[in-house]
């Protein structure tokens, strides 16, 4: 292990957690939910969007209030926690971070709810090893933009050289 490294961000769906977030009904669902309220065209095409994506379509346009803005993300969060539900962990997920805890600081950052996110890792036993769990609610955008990321940099300003690596 390289000797300069501090920290690992993880994703956690299917990274840590095999879990079976139907990820294209979510999109479906929410696509539809935008549609239906006039935020998003009915043309778009969806090959190229992931639910993250379509999302911030659909906050580009200035037309989610904040009651479409809550509703929208309860569709996400009842596709999370259905999921979810029952997760397990990865093939070896609970070995390496037994092996990494304590000599890095470990963090993950997920698009899905934080609550939902806690509630599998704690279900599984791995939650109390990480450092820093970044859901969607503690980013600006979700990913692929960096916003969860640079949270994690944020938390960890202490840490990161000049060269702002974790």
């Amino acid at each position: 292990m390289n000797s300069n490294w501090k920290g690992i961000v993880f994703d956690m769906d299917n990274t840590l957690l095999r879990s079976s977030i139907d990820f294209n009904a979510m999109k479906w669902a929410i696509y539809s939910f935008l549609v239906d309220h006039r935020v998003l065209p009915q043309d778009l095409s969806m090959d190229t969007h992931t639910t993250s994506t379509v999302i911030a379509e659909a906050m580009e346009t200035g037309l989610v209030t904040d009651e479409l803005s809550r509703r929208m993300w309860d569709i996400a969060k009842q596709h999370e926690i259905k999921g979810m539900a029952g997760a397990k962990l990865e093939d070896g997920a609970l070995e390496l971070i037994r092996n990494l805890h304590g000599r890095l600081y470990l963090s993950i950052v997920t698009n899905n709810a934080r609550d939902a996110a806690l509630t599998a890792l704690e279900e599984n036993g791995i939650a109390s090893y990480f450092d820093l769990i970044v859901g969607r609610e503690q980013m600006g955008s979700l990913k692929p933009a960096p916003d969860g990321y640079l949270r994690v940099l944020e938390f960890f300003d202490h840490t990161t050289q000049a060269n702002g690596s974790l």
